[in-house]
């Protein structure tokens, strides 16, 4: 044992079945590579495994545990929460079940994929939300994408795009959708959905974990999110395939839909091009050939073909 935790179930829906403070051993612990987040493997009291992540942001353990809590009670499949805890330094955690399980990147199945965006389907329709996020972050009325936009006509005058040709395609697919924005309905949006955030459970369940950037948005940058994700690991074009063929239950995507989802998509390239220029710039190259992998499949359209 490394440690022990004593902590109150300040989260659980269940106050019957589980006890009010929870004594938790823990018996491992991880940083992640990418977001640098410390998770702490244990066991209960009652022998129930747990993980306890310390998010690295500020509230970052309140944000996504309060995700958490609003699609456990929308009985989407998640971790169930349990509790916010300090460490000794004062930093807050949170407490869910551990999910045994494989990634879904590692199961070969692609029925899998159909019960995921089925699953990613059911968090957007059904999670509640107040709405209040979207409206003051400019999203509602475009302000917000459009702010950026305009901030990223400088990554060419500074070198660090050879062309401006993804910055005007960018404006291209941006200008017909904030035309008609202010109609756009939002939900809950996992906002980092990827192969490594679905897990496959011995009794072949699927649970959708790590809920620390979800946010009120608009439903297709999940699936935008999704597919860049796929694009920069290479993924077969057909996971992603059966993965919208979950989401819509077979049904096919409009042209309106598939120009949302490519301007989320290029939005999301230049995100990634801003985050590594203030955080990472030794490795800004990988996420500019990234942009090009992005902008050439728009402009083929090729997976568009396959939907």
């Amino acid at each position: 044992m490394l440690e022990r935790f004593s902590v109150q179930n300040s989260l659980n829906t269940d106050q019957d079945s589980y006890p009010s403070y929870i004594n938790i051993d823990i018996y491992d612990r991880m940083t992640t590579y990418y977001s640098k987040n410390l998770l702490l493997f244990g066991v209960s009291e009652t022998g129930d495994k747990v993980v306890i992540k310390f998010p690295s942001f500020t509230d970052g353990a309140e944000h996504e545990s309060e995700g958490l809590y609003q699609c456990y009670v929308a009985s989407i499949p998640v971790p169930k929460p349990l509790a916010l805890v300090q460490n000794t330094d004062g930093k807050t955690g949170f407490v869910s079940l551990f999910i045994p399980g494989e990634r879904i990147i590692f199961v070969d199945n692609e029925e899998y994929y159909i019960k995921f965006g089925s699953v990613v389907r059911k968090m957007h329709d059904e999670v509640n939300i107040t709405g209040d996020h979207w409206k003051k972050s400019g999203r509602s009325d475009f302000s917000f994408y459009q702010k950026h936009i305009d901030s990223w006509k400088t990554l060419y005058n500074e070198g660090i795009l050879e062309s401006p040709k993804a910055h005007q395609l960018l404006q291209h697919l941006a200008d017909p959708i904030a035309v008609c924005f202010g109609n756009a309905k939002p939900s809950f949006v996992h906002y980092d959905l990827h192969d490594h955030q679905s897990i496959i459970t011995p009794s072949k369940e699927l649970y959708i974990i790590d809920f620390e950037r979800w946010r009120e948005e608009h439903p297709l940058n999940d699936i935008a999110i999704y597919l860049s994700h796929s694009l920069r690991t290479d993924r077969p074009y057909s996971l992603f395939v059966e993965f919208v063929n979950g989401y819509l239950n077979h049904s096919r995507l409009s042209e309106k839909e598939k120009e949302t989802i490519s301007f989320y998509l290029l939005f999301a390239g230049f995100m990634s091009i801003e985050y590594y220029r203030k955080y990472r710039p030794k490795e800004i190259l990988y996420t500019i050939a990234q942009l090009s992998k992005i902008t050439e499949h728009i402009n083929d359209e090729t997976i568009w073909k396959l939907l």
